[in-house]
């Protein structure tokens, strides 16, 4: 009996076809308005400085914030969550100028497009985000 279930096995399974080839797609490009600027952390800190009702909007989530900590006087809009990203920045006035910031710089961009498709017109980001700016040696608040 034993011997007659293990051709029986090996027969099914070579009649399994094989799995489908992976297919890798690409997202779709980034699209930035020319009116985004991309800003080091030099440039960054100089604008927080020289900028007094600039909004500073935190893209990342709530645990990279406590773990990491983040730029003083930041607006926590968290990007993933589209409820409070909505949220916070339904509150903000589109004329004025903002900088985006996310871990990476990844996240960022793609909050830029979203906010200049709402009519956002000073829009500039912290290029390679948070880590670029502790890379650079930039104050922090925990």
């Amino acid at each position: 009996m034993i011997r007659l279930a293990f051709p029986a096995l090996l027969l099914l399974s070579a009649c399994t076809p094989p799995p489908p080839p992976e297919v890798l797609i690409e997202p779709p490009p980034i699209i930035l308005p020319d009116s985004v600027k991309q800003l080091t952390a030099e440039q960054a800190a100089a604008l927080i400085q020289s900028t007094p009702d600039l909004t500073i909007l935190d893209l990342r989530e709530d645990w990279e914030i406590k773990n990491q900590g983040r730029i003083a006087g930041s607006v926590w809009a968290d990007f993933l969550n589209d409820q409070r990203f909505t949220e916070a920045t339904a509150k903000l006035d589109p004329t004025k100028p903002c900088l985006l910031y996310c871990a990476i710089g990844g996240r960022s961009k793609l909050a830029a497009e979203k906010l200049a498709g709402k009519g956002f017109t000073h829009l500039s980001l912290l290029a390679g985000g948070w880590e670029e700016w502790l890379r650079a040696g930039k104050p922090m608040q925990k």
